[in-house]
């Protein structure tokens, strides 16, 4: 998010593979390649910069670095919760982790 201060992470697309996964329901799932670096705490959305930052323990946040289409944007509004998945090199899940995404509305 261009207004927040710069951080040492790499956006997430950037440091290892990443997909979005959402449906109408506002269920979102991100799946992931790496081990992010620390716990996140929130995900935060932003829909004028069609953007979101997953905040980590640290405080500083993460850009994930996709761009995102109209009807991913339109199931992103929907949401309350965001699962994470680390998968391993066969695509299978290694661990999920459950967090909050928050919709920035100003």
């Amino acid at each position: 998010m261009t207004d927040q201060a710069p951080t040492p992470y790499k956006s997430l697309n950037e440091s290892m593979k990443i997909a979005a996964l959402t449906n109408e329901s506002g269920d979102i799932l991100f799946i992931h390649s790496e081990p992010l670096a620390s716990e996140i705490q929130w995900i935060e959305f932003d829909p004028s910069q069609n953007s979101f930052a997953f905040i980590h323990e640290d405080g500083l946040p993460q850009e994930l670095g996709l761009e995102l289409d109209e009807q991913t944007k339109k199931n992103v509004l929907n949401a309350m919760e965001v699962t994470l998945v680390l998968v391993n090199e066969k695509n299978e899940p290694i661990s999920t982790h459950e967090t909050t995404i928050v919709i920035r509305e100003y």
